[in-house]
């Protein structure tokens, strides 16, 4: 049976973002967290991507943050995302959605995995992807995206 998407085992953002969490479920890599903020740096990132917003971005990391995205880009500090967010939308960058499907927060760490729908240069792409995010003084210090290279799908006993 194929699939393109990821089946959620619980309904979005509730592990990390719930008062109570639910028991941890024991093929998950990651514990969720005893005392979940209401809404983690890493959905404040994602939220102000999804409205262009720089000045958003830029107040969700460090001075010194490093962001290193799932193309391959690695930018160093603020100036370097102050010349990124606009640079990407004036040459036809516009996020369309970025869904989390699972999110885990710790005092130093977050991580998600999410599903990205974005348009380039006029063409519409999409794909699975996770963020690792390393936190320091309340911000975003190191941010690190993966993306899924290929449609996901059950394995059978043999590989497309």
């Amino acid at each position: 049976m194929e699939h393109t998407e990821p089946r959620p085992t619980a309904p979005i953002l509730t592990v990390c973002c719930q008062l109570h969490p639910k028991p941890h479920d024991p093929h998950h890599p990651f514990p969720p967290t005893a005392h979940p903020p209401s809404v983690s740096l890493i959905e404040r990132y994602i939220a102000a991507w999804r409205e262009h917003d720089v000045a958003g971005i830029l107040d969700t990391l460090t001075r010194d943050c490093l962001v290193i995205e799932s193309f391959g880009p690695v930018y160093r500090g603020h100036h370097w995302i102050e010349q990124w967010v606009p640079t990407w939308c004036g040459e036809g960058g516009r996020v369309i959605a970025w869904t989390i499907r699972d999110l885990r927060c710790f005092p130093d760490i977050e991580v998600a995995e999410w599903h990205f729908h974005y348009s380039w240069r006029g063409e519409e792409q999409r794909f699975d992807g996770s963020t690792i995010a390393r936190l320091r003084d309340g911000k975003i210090a190191y941010l690190r995206e993966y993306a899924t290279t290929a449609d996901l799908y059950d394995w059978q006993g043999r590989f497309r």
